[in-house]
């Protein structure tokens, strides 16, 4: 899978608050980190554990279901026309970015900046 397409399955994963969307698309040496969080979080299962406990949790409050949608930022970092997730949850929002190697998502980062406001959306929310 090329990046978009794996962006698409893991927004797949956060709209339908599902993880085994990640079971074949996470590297088994993922690395998952958050401008919010100082610690990295290593391998696959360990993330997958984590975020089916936070998909649980959101389960348990039904109005404060997230959605993911497609974008890209036109500058990010050093990269130009970076894909992304825009994660919204109420009136908060993130952006999720990932870098990839053969067909696997290796790293993903969850930002505040760049702003996920300043997104190029296409109104695109896989499900």
């Amino acid at each position: 899978m090329n990046e978009a397409q794996l962006l698409i399955e893991y927004a797949k994963a956060w709209n339908n608050l599902d993880v085994s969307y990640l079971h074949d698309i996470l590297d088994d040496d993922f690395e998952y980190n958050s401008q919010w969080v100082f610690d990295t979080m290593h391998g696959k299962w360990n993330y997958i554990n984590y975020l089916r406990g936070k998909f649980n949790s959101i389960l348990e409050n039904i109005s404060s279901i997230p959605r993911a949608e497609i974008a890209y930022f036109k500058y990010c970092y050093s990269e130009i026309d970076k894909g992304c997730i825009v994660l919204t949850q109420k009136e908060n929002q993130c952006s999720i970015i990932i870098e990839t190697k053969n067909g696997k998502i290796t790293k993903a980062n969850m930002i505040g900046i760049p702003s996920p406001e300043g997104a190029v959306r296409f109104d695109y929310k896989p499900r």
